[in-house]
């Protein structure tokens, strides 16, 4: 079954869905999503359609989550220690200043947020997947430039050649690729 993900997302955070065991990734054939809107999406900035991604997966959904499980209080305390910590772990990555910074905008958003503005966090979000996760994942795949994908092209042309693949490779290939990639987006 072909490995499908977004190269900005493959390995972030912990919000994402459910990721195949190593091993099994390791021998699949890659389908690499490059940055970009893509077809679903015209006209939109890639980083903007990046940062509406993020900020629904780690700052709405999240928040969603943490209130329902603990209400607006705890909940919303309990999701800016998550935030924060995961941005504290980066502290090697980012270097003292860069990290300061980040976290000076982090904070600022915090503050936006409980006022109502939740897109705030994009200021803190935008350089952080500009400044350090784009040039980590340039990195990863020069690495391992011997990688052979499957396909290479925006999201929607990735979902079309898993859809392929799966109907040459196996009738059941479908039901199990939908299942271990756990993108939220349907296959079929």
């Amino acid at each position: 079954m072909p490995w499908a993900c977004a190269c900005w997302n493959c390995r972030a955070g912990g919000a994402g869905g459910r990721i195949p065991p190593y091993r099994h990734r390791q021998y699949s054939p890659y389908l690499l999503a490059e940055h970009g809107a893509g077809a679903a999406h015209p006209g939109r900035d890639a980083l903007d359609w990046r940062l509406q991604q993020i900020h629904k997966d780690y700052i709405e959904d999240l928040w969603a989550v943490y209130r329902q499980q603990f209400g607006e209080w705890l909940g919303w305390a309990l999701m800016r220690k998550q935030l924060s910590g995961a941005l504290q772990r980066l502290r090697k990555r980012l270097g003292g200043a860069r990290l300061a910074r980040l976290q000076r905008l982090q904070e600022l958003a915090f503050r936006e947020h409980e006022r109502g503005n939740s897109q705030a966090h994009e200021a803190w979000l935008a350089p952080l997947l500009t400044e350090y996760y784009d040039p980590m994942y340039r990195y990863q795949l020069e690495k391992h430039d011997d990688q052979h994908f499957l396909h290479v092209g925006d999201w929607d042309s990735c979902l079309a050649a898993a859809r392929d693949w799966a109907e040459e490779a196996s009738p059941g290939a479908r039901e199990s690729m939908a299942s271990a990639a756990g993108a939220g987006q349907p296959l079929g």
